[in-house]
């Protein structure tokens, strides 16, 4: 495990949050990255289930991503401990981009580049 993926970095990483929502993220060398959303199906104590959100199990491009700090705004770079924030590819043919704000990061797992989504 990590604690952050840096905004230059290159790879895949399962990154999973507090609602037990589990994301698998992918920034290629070319800088198109991607995500999957994963909602949980076993919440933790006292902690709602993840809801069902447009596109859960498909690949989305993400055009910005990074971490947001109640008291600083926005940050650089996706961190353990604080809340992801990722604008998305519109989800819809009205849309302009969709802003999607996780509760906080538990962990971010390295991930073989070859194991698919």
């Amino acid at each position: 495990m990590v604690d952050r993926i840096d905004p230059d970095a290159t790879g895949a990483w399962d990154i999973t949050t507090l609602s037990g929502a589990r994301y698998r993220l992918r920034i290629p060398p070319d800088g198109r990255a991607t995500v999957v959303r994963v909602p949980t199906t076993r919440p933790r104590p006292y902690w709602p289930r993840s809801v069902q959100l447009r596109r859960d199990h498909e690949p989305i491009e993400v055009v910005t991503w990074g971490s947001l700090d109640q008291l600083l705004g926005p940050l650089p770079g996706i961190i353990v401990g604080q809340c992801m924030l990722l604008v998305l590819e519109p989800l819809s043919t009205t849309g302009t981009a969709t802003v999607r704000l996780t509760t906080p990061v538990l962990n971010i797992t390295p991930v073989d580049p070859v194991v698919a989504p």
